[in-house]
């Protein structure tokens, strides 16, 4: 399965992503950049088809004035781009794009801009809480993380959002990372809104239509 091997900082994305896509495939991601107050900025992508020896360079467009953006490369090669940015009070506008030639062309999925000018059929789900990570499973199964958010999926590609369910973080809480081990199998560390926002750790192996969590038990010293 893909890797995922940069940005450890958990408290928001940002910075730089390195998304290894197998032997020799891998994609290095640039934060966000152009003129302020803009919606046109975009990210700066650099692919690489021989292990690292050299690299192509190729922009994406967040379509939103973005602060931070991160990557995730399905099975079968489809990326998939996640821009966020302006956040406040727990709620941060976000883009969701796709690329299925390696970076060269995008489609965007979902543009949110907070108000009245959202795009039609924009979930407000993806626009709750603060971007961490996102992790593809297939060219159709997303999920998306972050702090004061719940865990996120989308089936159609990154077009819709919703909470997987059982809820998995909240605005009270977090979701992520999440550890993929096949198309079925996943962990990921969140709170449980149900039990006072315990830190659990929650597994499926179905593709995530059920979570199960269990709350990790921290021995005390004598």
């Amino acid at each position: 399965m893909p890797a995922v091997a940069a940005n450890p900082y958990f408290d928001g994305a940002g910075g730089s992503w390195l998304v290894r896509s197998g032997p020799d495939l891998a994609y290095l991601l640039s934060s966000p950049s152009g003129p302020q107050g803009s919606s046109n900025y975009y990210v700066q992508l650099w692919v690489t088809n021989n292990g690292g020896t050299s690299w192509a360079a190729r922009r994406a467009p967040c379509n939103i004035g973005a602060t931070a953006a991160v990557l995730s490369a399905a099975p079968d090669g489809t990326l998939f781009l996640v821009c966020a940015g302006g956040a406040s009070a727990g709620f941060e506008p976000k883009s969701v794009l796709r690329s299925v030639d390696g970076g060269l062309h995008w489609a965007l999925g979902v543009h949110c801009a907070l108000g009245p000018t959202r795009a039609p059929g924009c979930s407000s789900y993806i626009n709750g809480g603060y971007l961490a990570g996102v992790v593809a499973v297939s060219a159709s199964t997303v999920f998306v993380f972050g702090v004061r958010s719940s865990l996120l999926v989308s089936r159609d590609g990154g077009t819709s959002w919703a909470p997987v369910s059982p809820l998995i973080g909240d605005t009270g809480g977090f979701s992520g990372p999440l550890l993929l081990f096949s198309a079925k199998d996943a962990i990921v560390l969140g709170t449980n809104p149900r039990t006072n926002e315990d830190v659990s750790l929650w597994a499926t192996s179905d593709g995530g239509s059920r979570w199960t969590a269990v709350v990790p038990h921290i021995a005390q010293e004598p």
